[in-house]
């Protein structure tokens, strides 16, 4: 795989305070890259200044081949609650000042690939939490990303659900073949979904190792039962134990 994208010394201040500092981290093109510690490591912080959210305080960001386009899932869905399906998955090409009606098809394709073509008319309060979960994430698709930046977007949904959207996940990066960055508190989560994962220190967070998860790269529901999954959870729940971070 070729290098996407490069982490060299970077650095976040809030206050005089350092969030970041030397972090360091390449991620490879068409991997899913895990980010999990614990609380306040800087885990979002890095996610927003890879997606240029935010400025860094030092260090760089470095795109080896260019920029590529990006797609961002926040934790909250952050759907606007007036508007409907079809309008909350055309914000951003509606912001790229591109019409409605010359959005359609790719508003469309972007709820087929997560299954909601059928509800493009409902407002996001007659939806399910998994179901306005998917909305976020065909918002984050509907520019065609090959680089999707994905930050705890599960997190306050019921396991079931979880598990599900998980599986969808590696379905769609099957299918599409974009890069993910995953930040994550879940050890099970991070090691069903990845092909690495970047293990942080406690805050100022820097990168304590980079862990290959061992697992075949077609996952289903039943991977989570195998010795195979159980092995690479312990393995991962011990590399963050050792990183001096408390296992949530």
């Amino acid at each position: 795989m070729s290098v996407l994208l490069e982490l060299k010394g970077l650095r976040r201040d809030f206050s005089g305070e350092a969030v970041l500092d030397g972090l360091d981290l390449a991620v490879e093109r068409g991997e899913i890259l895990s980010i999990i510690g614990a609380s306040g490591c800087g885990k979002s912080t890095a996610l927003r200044l890879i997606a240029g959210l935010d400025q860094p305080s030092g260090g760089a960001i470095v795109w080896p081949t260019g920029q590529p386009r990006l797609g961002y899932v926040f934790q909250d869905p952050t759907l606007l609650p007036w508007a409907n399906v079809f309008d909350n998955v055309w914000l951003p090409l509606r912001f790229a000042g591109v019409r409605r009606g010359d959005a359609a098809e790719a508003v469309r394709s972007a709820l087929r690939l997560v299954g909601l073509d059928k509800v493009e008319e409902r407002l996001p309060r007659q939806l399910s939490g998994g179901m306005r979960m998917r909305v976020s994430i065909a918002r984050a698709l509907v520019g065609e990303p090959e680089l999707l930046l994905m930050d705890e977007p599960f997190a306050a949904l019921d396991e079931i659900s979880r598990e599900r959207l998980n599986a969808e996940l590696l379905e769609l990066r099957q299918r599409l073949g974009f890069t993910v960055i995953f930040v994550t508190h879940a050890v099970s989560e991070a090691t069903f979904l990845s092909d690495r994962v970047a293990v942080m220190t406690p805050g100022p967070g820097r990168i304590a190792s980079l862990e290959t998860i061992d697992l075949p790269q077609r996952r289903d529901t039943t991977t989570r039962l195998t010795a195979a999954y159980f092995s690479a959870c312990e393995a991962l729940s011990l590399r963050l134990r050792t990183a001096g971070q408390a296992v949530q």
